[in-house]
């Protein structure tokens, strides 16, 4: 394309540049962006995150969301501010299936670019792994990695089930854990302990990108069993395969869009139940063990898979959303963004019951997640979010009730993305159980007075439908 005069601006918290780590998904656009464009003095094009709301005179946004997110109460802040895009980027098919299956149409663009790693910094490196392993201590026993720190919704507690059964077929076994020193790793201690690998731990602070990838280098395996809320690519994968790194994972969000070498990589199927989600990681044991006890050799990733992983296949699909940005007109601005039938369900249920831990009275299978029914609020969005097959029938230990280590963050919605919906009065929840039906803006008008309808805007509840008007009528 002809290389435009064009002044970048990122606009909002969720994109402040930081230009300190590549890691960032902010700066990966800032980076590409500049790679690709001449910079000028005035904004041509706005890099918008999910909190910036775009004047109608202002020039083309370019959205970024936070990808796929199993929280209602994220989409609907998301919609609100989708009036006024030009174009959307999504980083995994995961959120193009979340986005489409709740609203009508695709008038807001959306593109599927997934993130790219620095390849350069993410390669193989047999002189760091004799050296990072001399470091750590562990010789030539297997080693699995672990980077995603201690945070519930990341399901350490899992891998570390996991490394107590390839303890059991491997017993010289161990598992380097990244991993902040703060109120969140004692639990995991305890699920250690209780599991009997305490002793096979090594806790290492967090380190940066260079040392991170002498750690990929030093390890046998990674191991990624988030079932965090806003898991919509998966950075660490993508890091790990540039890196040779064998990968067992959860199969949650866009972490399956992330996989680029698939022999490398081994997903456990994802459920969501009453109680939480949950990761088959079970079935994760054999096929560990048989990689564990492979002898290592030195490892070599093909150039067509580091092209696809990299920062340059990023950058050019990057230009393909900018061209969309500055070509398209800005009818959306003048539209509501109009919910499915099953969105309508899923974000205006979610927020009129406030059911931010639907069914959490029982530990029976969600079906509606996997099934693609309509069983809770948040059925819709997991469907997207979790495996595909079905979940085994009978009792089993990863879909009964919540276990002792797990907190709200792993169970339910993060209620961070929706401090204000306990505040709804009785009107307004009563307002948005009638808005889960489709309704014309004239009958909105008439139905709801100003203070009902302008409350929920200020909630980000109703900014995909009509705005508000002086008319001050019934509800």
């Amino acid at each position: 394309m002809t290389r435009p005069v064009l002044s970048l601006r990122l606009d909002d918290a969720d994109l402040r540049v930081e230009r300190d780590s590549v890691r960032r998904v902010n700066t990966q656009i800032r980076r590409a962006l500049e790679a690709r464009f001449d910079l000028g003095p005035e904004p041509d094009l706005v890099v918008a995150g999910a909190l910036q709301v775009p004047e109608p005179d202002a020039p083309p946004h370019l959205f970024v969301p936070h990808g796929a997110v199993a929280d209602p109460g994220h989409w609907l802040r998301h919609f609100s501010r989708l009036r006024s895009c030009d174009a959307v980027i999504a980083t995994s098919d995961s959120c193009v299936a979340i986005h489409h299956a709740l609203t009508e149409d695709d008038r807001y663009g959306v593109i599927r670019i997934p993130l790219g790693v620095d390849v350069e910094r993410f390669r193989p490196d047999e002189a760091a792994r004799a050296r990072t392993r001399t470091a750590l201590g562990v010789g030539d026993a297997p080693l699995l990695l672990w980077t995603a720190g201690c945070a519930p919704e990341k399901n350490l507690a899992n891998a570390l089930q996991l490394l107590e059964g390839i303890a059991r077929a491997l017993p010289d076994v161990r598992m380097a854990i990244l991993a902040d020193d703060d109120a969140r790793r004692p639990p995991m201690l305890d699920v250690a302990r209780a599991s009997g690998v305490a002793e096979r731990l090594i806790w290492h602070s967090p380190v940066d990108p260079e040392a991170l990838n002498d750690l990929y280098a030093a390890a046998d395996a990674l191991v990624h069993l988030t079932l965090m809320w806003k898991e919509n690519f998966g950075l660490t994968l993508a890091e790990a395969q540039a890196a040779g790194l064998p990968v067992f994972a959860s199969a949650w969000g866009g972490l399956p869009s992330t996989v680029c070498a698939p022999e490398r990589v081994v997903l456990a199927d994802t459920w969501v139940v009453r109680g939480g989600r949950r990761v088959q990681w079970q079935a994760l044991v054999p096929p560990c063990v048989a990689r564990l006890s492979q002898p290592h050799t030195p490892r070599i990733v093909p150039e067509e898979i580091r092209a696809r992983l990299g920062l340059g296949r990023f950058a050019h699909d990057l230009e393909r959303a900018v061209e969309a940005a500055l070509a398209r007109s800005k009818t959306a601005s003048r539209e509501p963004i109009t919910l499915s039938e099953a969105g309508r369900e899923t974000v205006l249920r979610f927020a009129s019951e406030a059911a931010r831990h639907p069914g959490r009275d029982t530990a029976e299978l969600c079906r509606g997640a996997n099934a693609r029914t309509l069983e809770h609020p948040q059925a819709l969005i997991h469907a997207h979010m979790a495996s595909r097959a079905e979940p085994p029938t009978g009792s089993h230990a990863s879909l009964q009730e919540p276990l002792d280590f797990e907190g709200e963050a792993i169970r339910g919605l993060n209620p961070a993305w929706t401090p204000d919906l306990d505040a709804l009065s009785e009107p307004s929840r009563r307002a948005l159980r009638w808005l889960r039906e489709p309704r014309g803006r004239d009958e909105v008008e008439a139905q709801l007075s100003r203070e009902t309808r302008s409350a929920l805007q200020e909630a980000g509840l109703m900014g995909w439908g009509p705005a508000p008007s002086t008319s001050n009528q019934n509800v």
